[in-house]
């Protein structure tokens, strides 16, 4: 036997021994949450047959698997680099099956197919009328999608959610709904928009589309609205320390991580903080803005100390089904709902400067919401959604009871 047939079978067996001790220490680690599985597979009570119950035990023990794998983000990490070395723009199956791309410009994005939006706008028009009635003002603000002039995909790769935001806008326009185009209106350059390795506008666009809606809600509800609530406000950033969703995909080798530009007043803020779930509150705070609106403990976090979570949560402290926010010194007795996605989590904090009241709800997280009734009980002054594009691909955030 030569030498490089030698070398190949050590070299063969070692990552086969490291591929079986992974196993087992994941198996070990495991066995009880495996062993769970296994039970409801035997004495399930719905009485499932041989093959769905093979397939629940597979698709699960696959889930607790790819979730606790012994040394899951060092191979992440080296799959990544190894993408990096090689050149590639598109990462595929980077996690629930979706490829992650690398645009024009280093972000990184998914793709989307052509969809049908008139489920979003139609649901949209029967609030709308109702809220035009009540005498209460609703506006639709749309953030601009990641992909575009600046951030080009490559040649090969296409992706539609774009074509999907216009006629979106399109239609909600044709059916006398109130859009806030933030793609249109942002002046800052596209390619700055967004963060490199997260599906999330970055804070700075955030801010700028906070002072957008502001404007557009101060022209019809008089706010009494003054230049310190958009001018006068403390900037810190902290560098390389978030690794957005898409970067937990790839790896934290295969791009830059980003800086987060932290923004909060430069003057005096009191609130009342409430976060629930399912409308049982989970957390308080009271406080200035920095102590009750924002976490800095996220600020402080090490990239791999925030792999299950988010440096993005900085403002609010994640999604929540409902966050009420009650301003204790405010400008004018002013109520706003908002009906959002993750993209407004810090734009609805500094909503929150100049209302009296914000409540926010991500409908996902509280699906069984009876937005009509909500309204009538809370009677808003203002029902605010805010969505980014690829959120028209998820009917969760928009199938809120109607009775």
């Amino acid at each position: 036997m030569d030498k490089n047939n030698k070398n190949n079978i050590v070299i063969a067996t070692f990552f086969l021994i490291y591929i079986f001790a992974t196993m087992f220490f994941t198996i070990k680690n495991n066995y009880f949450d495996i062993k769970k599985i296994g039970r409801t597979v035997v004495y399930n009570p719905d009485k499932l047959n041989y093959n769905d119950r093979i397939n629940y035990f597979k698709s699960n023990s696959e889930s607790v698997f790819a979730n606790n794998l012994v040394l899951k983000y060092d191979y992440l990490d080296t799959y990544g680099l190894f993408q990096k070395v090689l050149f590639k723009r598109v990462v595929t199956d980077a996690g629930e099956g979706r490829d992650v791309i690398k645009l024009s410009n280093g972000n990184l994005s998914f793709t989307y197919p052509d969809m049908d939006e008139m489920y979003w706008v139609n649901k949209l028009s029967i609030v709308d009328e109702y809220t035009k009635d009540k005498g209460i003002y609703m506006a639709f603000a749309i953030a601009p999608w990641s992909i575009n002039e600046e951030s080009k995909l490559p040649f090969y790769v296409e992706d539609k959610a774009g074509e999907v935001r216009t006629r979106f806008i399109d239609n909600s326009i044709k059916k006398d709904i109130n859009i806030i185009d933030l793609e249109k209106e942002l002046t800052t350059d596209p390619g700055t928009w967004f963060f490199r390795t997260d599906h999330h506008w970055n804070i700075n666009t955030a801010f700028e589309s906070y002072k957008i809606i502001a404007s557009h809600l101060d022209k019809e509800l008089d706010l009494n609205i003054t230049d310190k609530y958009y001018n006068d406000f403390n900037r810190k950033t902290y560098r390389k320390i978030f690794l957005g969703s898409y970067g937990k995909r790839t790896g934290k080798y295969y791009t830059i991580p980003d800086d987060f530009e932290y923004i909060y007043p430069n003057f005096e803020t009191n609130f009342d903080v409430f976060n629930s779930e399912w409308d049982v509150m989970t957390s308080h705070y009271v406080g200035d803005f920095r102590h009750s609106i924002a976490h800095e403990e996220y600020l402080t976090m090490k990239i791999d100390d925030t792999r299950e979570t988010s440096t993005y949560y900085t403002y609010t402290n994640g999604g929540r089904a409902l966050v009420k926010i009650t301003n204790l010194d405010p400008i004018n007795n002013k109520k706003i709902l908002i009906l959002k996605d993750s993209y407004g989590e810090p734009v609805f904090s500094f909503l929150s400067l100049v209302f009296k009241e914000v409540r926010a709800i991500d409908v996902r997280c509280w699906a069984n919401v009876n937005l009509k009734e909500y309204i009538d009980d809370y009677k808003p002054d203002v029902v605010l959604f805010i969505h980014t594009p690829s959120s028209l691909y998820d009917q969760k955030l928009i199938d809120f009871k109607w009775e």
